[in-house]
């Protein structure tokens, strides 16, 4: 939640977030993203809410608790919380001019807020389109060469630190700029819950863009001035009268060692740790997992007509950037037991998808130079 959020990040710096909520609209529809605004005040954290754009995800794909089309748009664009339209993931259905995307779209450009795009693999006339839509921002960066063009078409970059492969050559390619874009912001997007309490977020993005060799105050710029004069926070940005007193007192600029943090000019954190007392508590949904009793079988992959010998299985390479693939696996007595290796079954927002049959999915993820995999399968109702 966004209070245990605010204790991780803001004694690291971190004054103001923006957030796309969509996981709580994809199990409680309009009602999660009332919790989100709910949950996100009186903290010590300035939370920014944006209208999920993509709820389902994928539509046909998955159950979900919702379907947000144009006429959701419309009615959370309303709310004065809410400060745009979330990352548009729907790529296809913008260049397309699907309806139901083109009347989310229309909804943003008709408030007058902003518009977040996910512009993965776009180039070209393809990228031309998605900008001319409307939507102003990118932080699907794949390459170098990607983010230049997309800074070319004049979208807005956020810089994402869980990239990390990407960032030494993005750098290398900004120093052979004259001086860095305004459109050059710096976002975390995913961060795993046990790298945010250990390296802080935002601030570890940061300073490995320094590491890889950006100028620590362009560097710091792009996630101050950048993104607030973005986010249409003239409010925010700068140190500076009429400006809100968001100031971090660091002992070493290259490395943001950051001793304390000053949130709307009160001193909220020092030494890493937050000295505010904790923000009330907001009441929980509860039953919003429709999950089927398990048994030992569950986790087990049935291969009708094989019962002994092997069999081959579809596999994913890859966590973020996919490829397929065919593995094969070891049958007896028509079963494969998967307990020697890390193993769960799908599941939905919503519900358990069941299927006795093996639709078997196996994901190698990397760990270093080795792949540790896990199984998935899919099970029909």
């Amino acid at each position: 939640m966004p209070s245990t959020y605010a204790a991780a990040v803001v004694p690291n710096g971190t004054t103001t977030i923006c957030w796309d909520p969509h996981e709580f609209a994809n199990v409680m529809g309009l009602n999660g993203v009332r919790l989100a605004i709910d949950s996100s005040r009186e903290l010590s954290l300035r939370v920014l809410v944006m209208a999920p754009s993509c709820v389902p995800s994928a539509p046909g794909l998955e159950h979900g608790g919702a379907d947000f089309g144009p006429e959701a748009m419309i009615e959370m664009l309303s709310w004065p919380e809410i400060i745009g339209v979330a990352e548009v993931m729907d790529m296809r259905g913008v260049i397309a001019n699907d309806p139901r995307m083109a009347g989310i779209v229309r909804a943003g450009r008709a408030s007058g807020k902003l518009i977040t795009g996910h512009a993965r693999g776009l180039s070209g006339a393809d990228l031309q389109a998605f900008a001319a839509a409307g939507i102003g921002s990118d932080h699907e960066i794949t390459s170098a060469a990607d983010m230049m063009e997309k800074l070319s078409a004049g979208l807005t970059i956020e810089l994402r630190g869980s990239h990390d492969h990407l960032l030494p050559e993005c750098v290398m390619a900004l120093k052979t700029l004259p001086h860095l874009p305004q459109t050059l912001t710096i976002c975390t997007d995913d961060v795993f819950p046990d790298d945010l309490l250990e390296k802080g977020g935002l601030v570890d993005v940061l300073r490995r863009l320094i590491r890889y060799g950006l100028d620590p105050v362009e560097t710091i710029r792009c996630a101050t001035l950048h993104a607030a004069t973005r986010l249409k926070h003239s409010d925010l940005g700068l140190v500076a009268p009429g400006r809100i007193a968001d100031i971090l007192l660091v002992s070493d600029l290259p490395t943001l060692a950051i001793d304390q943090v000053i949130v709307g000019g009160r001193l909220v954190a020092q030494a890493g740790k937050l000295i505010v007392a904790a923000a009330p508590k907001v009441a929980l949904p509860g039953n919003s997992m429709k999950l089927l009793p398990l048994t030992p079988d569950d986790f087990r992959l049935n291969f009708p007509g094989a019962p002994d010998g092997r069999a081959r299985l579809k596999s994913i390479r890859g966590a973020r950037f996919t490829s397929w693939g065919e593995i094969d696996v070891d049958v007896r007595n028509g079963w494969r037991n998967c307990h020697e290796r890390a193993y769960k079954p799908l599941t939905s927002r919503n519900s358990f998808v069941r299927n006795h049959e093996a639709e078997a999915v196996q994901l190698e993820e990397p760990d270093g130079d080795e792949h540790r995999h896990r199984y998935q399968h899919h099970r029909r109702a």
